[in-house]
């Protein structure tokens, strides 16, 4: 697996554009570059990132509970809820007959809500117990690559562009094997 140093730049606005300023990290994992960009959408949410690999966009915003006003109560549990919704539209379907929504999420959003619920949860500071809040959406997907692991980097890269208390950065990959029985990373 060859990855490369991560680039972090700040983009301004195109001419005739909104005005917002965006802070975007590149990085190569094995030839496929992950762009973090920040600053341009969800500027309401405690933090926002949209995650680009190849044809594949994934945007995750992350809220919390920041009123410090509010009465400190020391919980053994973080009140978090991690939505993920792959909309059919992403992949160019469009639903048909009488139902026009994407109704109830499927297993696999449930399982990869799941995945970033377990892996973000145990990093949040001892003794924090405010409500977090991380929905991530799937807004263009690429047949050949799997927005899961995109998915957690950008709910990771949220929260920590967001003033909740989390420190730690978290990637995640898909490991495959191809034909030759060598390893593949994201196949």
């Amino acid at each position: 697996v060859v990855v490369s140093e991560p680039r972090v730049f700040e983009e301004g606005p195109v001419e005739g554009e909104h005005g917002f300023q965006k802070t975007v990290m590149e990085i190569d994992i094995d030839g496929k570059t992950l762009r973090l960009e920040s600053g341009e959408i969800g500027r309401l949410a405690a933090g926002s990132v949209v995650a680009r690999q190849g044809d594949s966009v994934v945007y995750t915003s992350a809220c919390g509970d920041l009123d410090t006003s509010k009465e400190e109560v020391i919980e053994d549990f973080v009140p978090m809820s991690v939505h993920y919704q792959e909309r059919s539209s992403a992949a160019g379907k469009t639903s048909g007959g009488y139902i026009k929504r994407d109704g109830r999420p499927s297993d696999e959003e449930v399982l990869v809500s799941r995945i970033i619920d377990r892996t973000l949860r145990p990093l949040f500071p001892v003794g924090f117990c405010r409500e977090v809040q991380i929905l991530s959406w799937v807004l263009s997907y690429d047949q050949a690559a799997n927005v899961d692991p995109i998915a957690l980097v950008s709910a990771s890269a949220a929260l920590l562009s967001s003033a909740i208390p989390f420190d730690t950065p978290v990637a995640g990959v898909a490991v495959g094997m191809d034909a030759g029985g060598k390893f593949v990373v994201n196949p």
